[in-house]
């Protein structure tokens, strides 16, 4: 996640209804967190009986379920569309694989402490891209009202070239106004992007 930069096409969940999404890939328009940021956190890391894992802070949203079927009825929106903290994750839950539609059984949970937080936002207004395999939010907490405030980066992105978004002051003003919203895992070897 520490290496995409702004371009970069990554793949991106469009929800198509709940449990359901289509694939596509998006260019990254704004990195919300400094790349070299050491910003302490506190970490999950799920693993799935598929043999897949995740980390991703505490706070940070995923797209999950209380059980493997897509039955509607199993379907968890407590914090809006199907979006679990990491940090609520539990042992028999189930996470969204972005291939062939498959929910995978939560076999582990841990929890640590460690540094480095990163996520992307995307053209893409749905605000949901794919890490590790996995089908995720680019926020943590509040998706919409989070993903409401990119927008307004979305349009800006459109009309600006992009090294205008990279610059170190609107990296420090979006931290200051949003990024405490925001948090996905650093780590190369634990959290990466399909890149197109």
């Amino acid at each position: 996640m520490s290496e995409v930069a702004l371009g970069d096409r990554i793949k991106v969940a469009i929800g198509v209804s709940p449990g359901t999404f289509d694939f596509a890939f998006a260019p990254v328009v704004f990195l919300p967190h400094a790349r070299d940021n050491t910003r302490e956190a506190t970490f999950v890391t799920i693993e799935t009986s598929g043999g897949h894992s995740i980390s991703a802070t505490e706070d940070h949203l995923l797209v999950a379920t209380v059980s493997c079927s897509s039955s509607s009825g199993d379907w968890i929106v407590p914090s809006g569309g199907g979006l679990v903290e990491a940090g609520k994750i539990s042992v028999g839950m189930c996470l969204r694989r972005s291939g062939g539609g498959v929910w995978e059984k939560v076999a582990g949970v841990r929890t640590w402490r460690g540094s480095g937080v990163h996520t992307v936002v995307t053209s893409h207004p749905s605000g949901l891209i794919v890490v590790d395999g996995f089908t995720v939010s680019s926020f943590g907490r509040l998706h919409s009202l989070t993903n409401l405030y990119y927008h307004m980066v979305r349009l800006l992105a459109r009309v600006l070239p992009a090294w205008v978004l990279g610059m170190p002051i609107l990296v420090a003003t979006n931290q200051m106004l949003g990024g405490d919203f925001t948090a996905v895992r650093a780590a190369a070897h634990l959290s990466t992007i399909a890149v197109a």
